[in-house]
């Protein structure tokens, strides 16, 4: 499955995915909404599945120290590249494994964002491996960020063979099997995904509406299992 997953993103724009159009920016503005009132000044970051570190620059930017993993070498050399360019970010890049977090002392992160690697672990042993390895290297009090894909609505938009869907109580339960308390779930895209070439039509006003909107109901059980992206935020125990 690694590999499969490395070719895969191998030939794949993953640079502009949360930005190219209005449909895919909910998802990045969402999570970034959720995760406001819990990354603290000053913190330490780690984001495990980095891609190329839309989320790593967006919070470097801020003042936290981030250290940016990719499992695929291409996201590397752009996240590397990109980081040229800004010589005075608290950041680090470097090549790993999300199964793998051994490089790391225990307790060394404030927080870690979990953005991709659940999208690929169909492999439950791996799934708990991940969560184990994210509970290991956090803070007492620490918060992991997870996002997974909704398995009703990967199904729904064609069962892409390179993506796992999970259950939303799956979910819940393994984080909390892991030592973890869950303090947040939400959708970060909703609907969205279905109606993207509506969204995709939406002038700067408009859209700000609909993000308002996904804003108000995206803990709401129904936008849950109806959207295509999910984030549950945890706390260490």
């Amino acid at each position: 499955m690694t590999k499969n997953i490395v070719d895969y993103y191998s030939n794949y724009d993953e640079e502009s995915r949360l930005i190219k159009d209005n449909a895919h920016q909910v998802e990045f503005d969402i999570t970034n909404y959720a995760l406001e009132s819990y990354i603290k000044p000053n913190s330490r970051m780690l984001d495990i599945g980095a891609g190329t570190g839309r989320y790593s620059f967006y919070y470097a930017l801020k003042g936290i120290s981030v250290f940016s993993m990719d499992l695929v070498e291409k996201h590397i050399d752009i996240l590397n590249n990109k980081l040229d360019e800004f010589k005075d970010l608290e950041m680090k890049v470097a090549q790993g494994n999300a199964l793998d977090l051994s490089r790391f002392e225990e307790g060394e992160f404030d927080s870690i964002l979990c953005m991709g690697p659940l999208y690929h672990l169909a492999n439950q042993n791996d799934q708990y491996k991940c969560l184990g390895e994210c509970k290991r290297v956090l803070c007492q009090n620490g918060i992991l960020a997870a996002a997974y894909i909704n398995k009703n609505t990967h199904r729904e938009l064609g069962n892409n063979p390179y993506f796992i869907g999970l259950d939303s109580e799956y979910i819940e339960e393994a984080l909390i099997k892991s030592g973890f308390r869950i303090i947040d779930h939400m959708a970060t895209d909703g609907i969205t995904p279905k109606i993207g070439s509506f969204i995709n039509m939406l002038d700067e006003n408009e859209y700000k509406s609909w993000l308002d909107f996904n804003r108000k109901i995206c803990r709401s059980k129904v936008s849950i299992e109806s959207t295509l992206h999910s984030l549950v935020i945890a706390q260490k125990l």
